[in-house]
């Protein structure tokens, strides 16, 4: 464990890495090719994060703080949430051409493809299974590798409209979804709904 946190800096294209131990800024600008995304780790010291411009896979070798590897996850476009499996090692890309691309980080290929919902920016892993949250039409898609190397849709969960960003709780067993009710759409056609006030 090299105890350094990573943030990915879409603005500038570049990550930074920080000891957690003392604060301090190691490196303060990885340059990663593109616009970052959602990121994972694999308690080996590889930090794995989508570049959403470039529908690809970067791997950061944490102690060294640069990036060692890069993959294309086409057919991918626009790739947001990261999900890592981590007994198998495999990572779930969740894209905005309503597809998931499952992908193997050593090998630096996609091993699998299966068909999501849309509106999608988070993916999760639970207990062998990954659930994208489907903003667009407020469902999670739930996949599973139903055979060697297979990939498919084996559960859809109704959440609620907006809900696209997901974490998992792995011990529990379930999953959160934030989402805000929305107020009735304003007269005009250029105004944004907004968000009712209250709730609980």
């Amino acid at each position: 464990m090299t105890h350094r946190v990573f943030t990915f800096n879409g603005r500038s294209s570049d990550a930074t890495a920080i000891d957690a131990k003392t604060g301090n800024v190691i490196t303060a600008s990885i340059p990663v090719g593109g616009k970052p995304e959602f990121s994972q780790v694999d308690g080996k010291g590889h930090v794995y994060a989508n570049i959403e411009d470039k529908n690809e896979i970067i791997e950061i070798d944490a102690k060294n703080a640069l990036v060692a590897k890069r993959y294309s996850i086409a057919p991918c476009d626009s790739p947001s949430g990261l999900a890592i499996d981590p007994k198998k090692g495999l990572l779930y890309s969740v894209c905005e051409n309503k597809t998931m691309i499952i992908s193997d980080p050593s090998a630096g290929k996609v091993v699998g493809t299966a068909p999501i919902g849309p509106g999608t920016d988070g993916v999760a892993f639970d207990d062998g299974y990954a659930f994208s949250a489907n903003g667009g039409d407020g469902t999670i898609t739930m996949v599973g590798e139903t055979g060697p190397g297979k990939f498919e849709p084996v559960a859809t969960i109704q959440t609620q409209r907006g809900a696209r960003t997901i974490a998992s709780d792995q011990k529990a067993h379930k999953l959160y979804l934030p989402a805000a009710e929305y107020g009735r759409r304003a007269p005009t056609r250029t105004a944004r709904r907004g968000v009712a006030a209250g709730g609980g």
